[in-house]
């Protein structure tokens, strides 16, 4: 992962979690805003505020018509109820109501309409004027051809009223199929944001679980194998980065465990003078070497090194420099066997060779090379230079012994052997093959 997000906080990934959750509600909720208000309510409250606009004068113009026909139907009929007084006023609203509704129309068509509505009604009122000006009881037979030309211009009149009314209803059904098909598609859209909402919740819940669930899992489960010992596996928490902090810190303190215990190991398994294995580990070594090469029917051998006159050594030199030879005499040890065999320190100024896979020949030989290089090395004890010698028994697997203990009693016989026969020389157990 790139450092620039391992570098995050917990508060950035929950953050980050919980906004890729909301945001695609908040965008589903103001783009459900957004197209219901243009799309349906708009659009709706557009027209009824134009049909409020246009469609009240255009009743009004209708209305005011049939009282000019009836003004005229009834001078022409020479009852004169209405009078021609009457007739201004209406002629006056009939004419500001067709200029009101041209003032509101911008399609070419309705307006053109109007126009025509407007330039027939023009015409009708001058005809209705001179009509009604004339006296009922003289009206002679050419004011009915002039009645007819009235009708003609006001029937014209109202049938462009019945066309813009027309239109309108047209207008209105028109809009309200928009809105609903503006409404099943909100619908849709409605449906689709919130499957796409669950998705972007499942998104950031995931980003909060690996953010914060999954490495608190990962400690917790680290915590669990480190108590019941196992501490070679480091815990892998990269987000968020209070939570990397910390497992970094597990890390370096299942580090320093570890080193503990391999320190605690070695010293329970190494001597601390010497610095090779000790006496409890010779037992286990031994014991798991007789019975590999029981198993698979290879030799072992075993080789047993006492330093000669070791007590006299001490007392001349000290402790320090007994120390000091022993601490000598172990790498020497160390320095003349071969990797697979193994030092050991069995106690005081004696120590143990475990030769895996080695018979009374190549235990001879080592033997013998590790005798040779003690009596040749100097060792010095502060300004002075001392040396030392060592007596040494062999005993080898099965020819010695079938078990650890015999193959030891054997090693141990053949080491005062040597003792016997004057020091510093090697024994090697009769029954050794």
């Amino acid at each position: 992962m790139p450092a620039f997000w391992r570098k995050r906080s917990l508060r950035f990934w929950l953050m980050a979690g919980m906004t890729t959750a909301v945001t695609p509600l908040l965008i589903a909720a103001a783009a459900g805003y957004y197209l219901h208000h243009r799309s349906i309510t708009d659009p709706l409250i557009g027209v009824s505020v134009r049909h409020e606009a246009v469609l009240r004068p255009l009743m009004d113009v209708q209305l005011a018509l049939w009282e000019v026909m009836a003004v005229v139907i009834d001078h022409a009929s020479h009852t004169d109820r209405y009078g021609a007084s009457d007739y201004e006023p209406t002629a006056a609203e009939i004419g500001a109501e067709l200029e009101t509704i041209a003032s509101i129309l911008e399609d070419p068509e309705e307006t053109d309409r109007i126009a025509e509505a407007r330039d027939h009604w023009r015409t009708a009122s001058v005809l209705v004027r001179d009509y009604l000006g004339r006296p009922a009881q003289a009206a002679p037979a050419p004011i009915d051809d002039e009645l007819a030309a009235i009708g003609t211009h006001i029937n014209r009149l109202a049938s462009l009223i019945d066309i813009q009314f027309d239109r309108l209803v047209i207008e209105n059904e028109t809009a309200h199929d928009e809105a609903l098909a503006a409404l099943s598609t909100s619908e849709t859209l409605f449906f689709a944001a919130i499957g796409t909402s669950l998705v972007f919740i499942g998104i950031g819940v995931l980003v909060i679980n690996r953010s914060l669930v999954t490495s608190m899992e990962e400690l917790s489960g680290a915590a669990i194998r480190l108590a019941a010992g196992h501490r070679d596996r480091r815990v892998e928490v990269q987000i968020p980065h209070e939570l990397a902090k910390v497992a970094d810190a597990f890390n370096a303190m299942t580090g320093v465990i570890l080193a503990q215990e391999n320190a605690l190991e070695r010293a329970a398994r190494t001597d601390g003078l010497t610095g090779l294995l000790n006496r409890r580990e010779f037992d286990r070594l031994l014991d798991e070497e007789v019975r590999r090469a029981d198993r698979y029917g290879t030799p072992v051998a075993l080789v047993m090194v006492d330093l000669d006159h070791f007590k006299p050594f001490n007392d001349r030199f000290g402790h320090p420099g007994g120390d000091e030879a022993l601490r000598a005499v172990a790498g020497l040890l160390q320095s003349n066997i071969r990797d697979i065999d193994k030092a050991c320190r069995f106690g005081g100024e004696e120590f143990a060779l475990i030769l895996p896979e080695s018979d009374s020949a190549a235990a001879v030989r080592i033997a013998e090379r590790v005798r040779t290089a003690i009596a040749e090395h100097p060792i010095r004890i502060g300004a002075e230079t001392a040396s030392i010698t060592a007596s040494l028994g062999v005993a080898t697997f099965p020819g010695s012994g079938v078990t650890r203990d015999a193959m030891l009693k054997a090693a141990d016989a053949a080491l005062y052997a040597s003792k016997h026969a004057g020091r510093n020389r090697l024994t090697v157990d009769s029954g050794a093959s």
